[in-house]
Formats: C-alpha cells, sequence, structure tokens
C-alpha cells in the first residue's frame, strides 16, 4: 500500500451550484498572481463574483466562507493562514488579499494560495493515464487516477509538502496533506471539499455518491 495515497487528498469547489464563482480582478490578473511569485509589500490580489448582476437578479445571496475556491486555487481567511504559516511549505506564498461580496463590502481578511512553483509529484508508471504527449509542455498528462510517487516523496520533509499544486499533467489540481485536512475540518472551514487520493478517480468531483470531506 501506497501511504501517500491515503495521507493526501485533492481539493475541489464545495458541491453543486452553492458558491460564487470568485475571480480575480483585471489588475490582479495582469501581475501573474497565480504561476509566480510576488514580492510582498505591494498591492494585495482582489477578487469578485463574476455573476454577481445575475446573482442579484436571481435573489441569490452566498455566504462569506472561510475558504474561497477560485479557478481550482484557493483563497484562505486570517483563522486558515495563522496556521499554515507556521509551515514552510516549497512553492506556495500567502498573498494578501481583499474579496469584494456583492454588496461591494471590503473582506480584507483573506490570503491567496499562490503557488508559483508545482511538482511533478504523481508516479507515471502507477498512475492510471488516460492520455500523455511528452511534446505538448502546456497541456501535461490527462490522469484518470492517481498514484502519488512514493520515492519523490519520501525525500522530501513533510513540512515542505503539506501543500502543492502537481504539474505535468493537464489538470493542475491542489493536493492537502491529512495534517491540513484534519485542521480546516476540525474547525468547520466551509467552502472546499476533498477526496482522497487512493479513493479519487477523474470524474468523481462531478458525481453525487462519490466519497468526499466537505465541511
Amino acid at each position: 500500500m501506497n501511504k501517500y495515497n491515503e495521507e493526501y487528498y485533492i481539493a475541489f469547489e464545495p458541491k453543486g451550484d452553492n458558491q460564487p464563482y470568485v475571480i480575480a480582478d483585471k489588475k490582479t490578473t495582469e501581475r501573474g498572481y497565480h504561476y509566480k511569485k510576488v514580492p510582498l509589500g505591494g498591492l494585495p490580489f482582489f477578487f469578485y463574483n463574476r455573476n454577481k448582476e445575475k446573482d442579484r437578479r436571481n435573489g441569490k445571496k452566498w455566504p462569506i466562507t472561510e475558504i474561497l475556491e477560485t479557478g481550482g486555487d484557493f483563497l484562505v481567511n486570517d483563522f486558515i493562514r495563522d496556521e499554515v504559516i507556521q509551515y514552510d511549505i516549497d512553492g506556495m506564498q500567502l498573498y494578501p488579499s481583499v474579496y469584494i461580496d456583492d454588496d461591494d463590502n471590503w473582506h480584507e481578511n483573506y490570503w491567496f494560495l499562490n503557488f508559483y512553483e508545482t511538482f511533478v509529484y504523481w508516479d507515471q508508471g502507477r498512475s492510471e493515464i488516460v492520455t500523455i504527449d511528452e511534446n505538448d509542455d502546456k497541456y501535461g498528462a490527462e490522469i484518470d487516477k492517481y498514484c502519488l510517487d512514493e520515492k519523490k516523496l519520501f525525500g522530501i520533509p513533510e513540512e515542505k509538502r503539506l501543500i502543492f499544486k502537481m504539474s505535468g499533467v493537464g489538470d493542475p489540481y491542489v493536493f492537502f496533506h491529512q495534517k491540513i485536512v484534519d485542521f480546516l475540518m476540525t474547525n468547520n472551514c466551509r467552502g472546499i471539499r476533498f477526496f482522497k487520493v487512493s479513493e479519487f478517480e477523474e470524474g468523481d468531483q462531478f458525481k453525487r455518491r462519490a466519497k468526499f470531506l466537505q465541511s
């Protein structure tokens, strides 16, 4: 048994259409906010609900959750940041961010999990691959079922790999270690859903009966 497949979870937005469609504003996007390290001390990143006007017309009002998903990445509030910041996690910075809600209120207590470095931590011999194009650096492999690379992960201190974004794949999911997942679940942090790597098959995120954790 691969212990890392049991220790890690893949993160997704909450199930169903019950959260805002969070995106970065134009100025934040122009700063390369989700793929390169951004010097601290500048303006915060800004995010808002792309469907704000539509949601207003339909009378939808979303709760302001502890975690907000945005295009496969995540914003976390001060409480979660204070837990995560104590670890020296490779390839990730917590960058000050603001979420502007549908009533134009500024929530200045968020931090963007900015993965300026990604990692090929999947086992290319044991993962179930649908397609792979070695000449296609842009899209990478399409993985049906992940198997994490035991040799690579064993050689990296746990603290440095508690959260990471996968590389070399078409869908660069964010992976969370059990230690962080337990913290989020114990403290009822809303706005995120987790699938254990050993139990996840591509497409499960769209199924009603798939096994997942969500607070």
